[in-house]
């Protein structure tokens, strides 16, 4: 998964509204794996860092990941290639659209670089935040949804669907999900979290 800085200083995540800086005019100045995020000390320039809720990060991503793949690929049988994608959202290194333990990378990337002024921004403010800077396209979920694919559900609908026919592979990720929350709330509050050394 991806972690894209965009001019501006946005360090955002995939499904967390990258197209919609790209519409407002802002390119693409360089992108991270999560463990790259991890890594990194710091990262000049980034003055943000856009979240999303991680439940519907996961929704967000599982339809599009696996929904693509359908429109796409017009097979009898998915099986295997959805508990690839299920499998690859907790491991960091694929090119899908979600990753657990994403928020916790985020979360200490802030954490040693919170005295630079870094601003979290939840995507449900992003275009306001765009605004403030004099930015003018306006957000219109339709233009965000790929409702034209022949194949296409609600988000909660379609990762139901998933839950209920890949149990097992589902809830790998919706437990660490589960781990991730603290880390998302916690940025959300600019708050620190006890360092556990042992």
């Amino acid at each position: 998964m991806d972690v894209k800085l965009y001019d501006g200083g946005f360090l955002i995540p995939t499904k967390c509204g990258t197209r919609f800086l790209m519409d407002c005019g802002l390119n693409e100045k360089q992108y991270f794996s999560v463990p790259d995020i991890n890594q990194a000390i710091s990262i000049p320039n980034v003055k943000y860092i856009v979240v999303r809720n991680p439940i519907e990060h996961f929704q967000s991503a599982l339809r599009q990941d696996i929904l693509e793949m359908i429109n796409k690929t017009k097979q009898d049988s998915y099986d295997e290639e959805i508990k690839d994608i299920l499998k690859m959202y907790t491991n960091g290194y694929s090119a899908c659209h979600f990753f657990n333990g994403l928020y916790e990378s985020l979360y200490w990337f802030w954490r040693r670089n919170r005295n630079s002024g870094i601003k979290i921004v939840d995507i449900t403010e992003l275009s306001s935040v765009t605004a403030e800077l004099g930015l003018t396209h306006q957000y219109k979920e339709s233009d965000y949804n790929q409702q034209h694919w022949e194949t296409w559900m609600e988000k909660d609908d379609f990762a139901q669907w998933v839950k209920l026919n890949y149990k097992d592979s589902y809830q790998q990720v919706v437990d660490g999900i589960i781990k991730d929350i603290p880390y998302y709330e916690s940025l959300l509050k600019y708050e620190l979290l006890p360092v556990k050394f042992l």
